[in-house]
């Protein structure tokens, strides 16, 4: 049997690679370092867009603090001139309630007011009313007179009924007080 030399002398040739497999290989390697420089790349603007974009954030809440400090400023004055505008429109304010409670006082039980005219800017009464009798009326015209919130009271058109009531109109001026109770 014939042995196996333990040594080859004589070179082999080294077994050629395919044409397809070096193109394979050098081009994983250029897709590999375009991977590469693409990542480093990105990450390099991503790092770069993070800044700008805090520093932009920065910005904005800056401006919004700025903002917010005028609109105060600015809210504080229009708010405090409202206020005034609205407390003085208050004192000025004229009520014509408080007038009906006031003729609810004075009026005579036995009168029966059956129009009347209210005239709150110039504070005057006209009013027209029925009652039983001239002494009612005086009695009326007495409790007016003597009221220190009528002033200027003047009596028209007295006349009697077909069922023998007395009709009669009043004009007076009332106090700026009463107005304003």
């Amino acid at each position: 049997m014939p042995e196996k030399p333990l040594v080859k002398i004589i070179p082999r040739p080294k077994p050629k690679i395919p044409g397809w497999l070096n193109f394979l290989f050098w081009l994983s390697l250029v897709l590999g370092s375009c991977v590469i420089g693409s990542y480093f790349y990105l990450r390099y603007q991503i790092s770069a867009l993070e800044k700008k974009e805090n520093s932009l954030e920065t910005q904005i809440s800056e401006l919004e603090r700025k903002i917010d400090e005028n609109l105060k400023k600015e809210g504080m004055a229009e708010i405090s001139e409202k206020i005034k505008y609205f407390s003085k429109l208050l004192k000025e304010q004229k009520t014509a309630s408080q007038v009906f409670e006031f003729l609810k006082s004075v009026t005579h039980p036995k009168v029966q007011i059956t129009s009347l005219n209210l005239d709150v800017k110039d504070y005057k009464i006209s009013l027209e009313a029925v009652t039983d009798n001239f002494q009612t009326l005086a009695e009326q015209l007495l409790v007016l007179r003597e009221n220190q919130n009528v002033q200027n009271l003047e009596v028209l058109n007295i006349s009697l009924t077909k069922e023998g009531k007395v009709e009669f109109a009043l004009n007076f001026t009332l106090k700026e007080e009463i107005f304003k109770k």
